[in-house]
């Protein structure tokens, strides 16, 4: 692996793995582990508000590696039904704020 890794380098792997074994990495990409307020507080880590607390999964640390801004953000895209053999790893444009846990 290189010194230097981009978001579309990530992009590639992750949907080469997909090809290897779709049912292992969709595992964990669904995911949520439960996490505390320090991890949710971090400046660039993506988690969701869940019941009291807070989840991370795969591509929360993963977009949070790359943090915020005009990257966009790597994202689970299923064409067609999700038991189709189309689940692509993308990266998009289009941006979120993501929780802030001092708000809650």
């Amino acid at each position: 692996m290189s010194n230097s890794v981009s978001m579309d380098d990530v992009v590639a792997y992750l949907n080469e793995l997909i090809q290897l074994d779709r049912p292992a990495m969709e595992a964990l990409f669904e995911y949520l582990a439960p996490c505390d307020k320090a991890l949710a507080g971090h400046s660039t880590m993506r988690v969701l508000k869940w019941d009291s607390g807070y989840r991370v999964g795969m591509l929360g640390v993963l977009n949070g590696l790359f943090g915020s801004g005009d990257k966009g953000r790597i994202t689970l895209c299923w064409e067609g039904n999700r038991e189709s053999n189309s689940l692509t790893v993308k990266r998009i444009l289009l941006l979120d704020e993501g929780v802030d846990p001092n708000e809650q």
